[in-house]
């Protein structure tokens, strides 16, 4: 009998629910019934107000997925993260085609001038040319007469004679009364007759003949040497040597270290009468 009860109950209990509630009110039947009370899978979806359930009153998973709806607008752009790592370089990649000639650009500056190389060797020495035609004879010379003179172990006499010597026929060292001696560094010279060569009108001209002289040494009387001429005719001059009409020529040395030159025996000459 209690079996056929509880079965009873159990069966009608939404409506004994619906009449408490109509008899009590909703505020007995919330205090008063709970889970245990309802039989499982008792309830139906007429038993369910609509709209009254919420998602979290079921299980997971149990709710169908709904249609996919159409896609919201896109949301603002976001901060610029920070850069990352440089990534390995590439590989290198193939050579490009060779491009077209540029422009030739302007000239540089000029460098500096190299330093001079050294000499090179001496060539091989030409062969000789062939002898050139005989020049012209020159006009003759207008000197009247002229000689040179060497000196050997202090005896003057004419150099070359015939080439170097012209329209004087003797030269000689006068005789000097205060020695009883040949004089020293002084020479005649005597013109040829009938010539009109005389030193009373015409003066020579008297160099020193470096080719024809001495060394230069102390053995010699010294290093520089002199020559002038010094005739008694017509000049006013005195002490002379000569005979009249012969042009009388002396010469010297400067002795080493200094001092007034002296007369020299070992002092070659040219001299001319223009």
């Amino acid at each position: 009998m209690q079996q056929r009860l509880g079965a009873h109950v159990r069966q009608n209990l939404i409506a004994y629910l619906a009449l408490f509630v109509a008899i009590g009110g909703t505020s007995y039947a919330a205090a008063t019934i709970t889970g245990r009370d309802v039989r499982n899978n008792s309830l139906t979806g007429r038993d369910v107000r609509n709209g009254s359930l919420v998602k979290k009153d079921f299980r997971a998973g149990s709710l169908p997925r709904g249609a996919t709806g159409t896609q919201g607008p896109a949301g603002p752009t976001g901060p610029a993260g920070t850069p990352g790592a440089t990534g390995p370089a590439g590989a290198t990649g193939p050579a490009g085609a060779t491009g077209g000639a540029g422009a030739t650009g302007t000239t540089g500056v000029t460098g500096a001038t190299g330093a001079t190389g050294a000499t090179g060797p001496t060539g091989v020495t030409g062969t000789t040319g062939t002898t050139g035609t005989t020049g012209a004879t020159g006009e003759a010379g207008s000197a009247r007469a002229y000689a040179s003179i060497s000196i050997t172990s202090g005896t003057p006499a004419f150099q070359n004679l015939g080439l170097r010597n012209k329209n004087f026929t003797s030269v000689f060292r006068p005789f000097d009364p205060l020695t009883n001696q040949p004089a020293v560094g002084r020479y005649c010279l005597g013109p040829a007759a009938g010539l009109g060569i005389s030193p009373a009108t015409t003066a020579p001209v008297v160099t020193v003949e470096w080719n024809f002289s001495g060394a230069t040494s102390a053995a010699n009387g010294g290093e520089a040497m002199f020559a002038y001429s010094r005739s008694k005719d017509g000049s006013g001059e005195t002490g002379s040597l000569c005979p009249a009409g012969a042009f009388e020529v002396r010469t010297y040395r400067a002795p080493f270290g200094g001092g007034d030159p002296v007369l020299s025996n070992t002092v070659g000459f040219n001299i001319l009468v223009p």
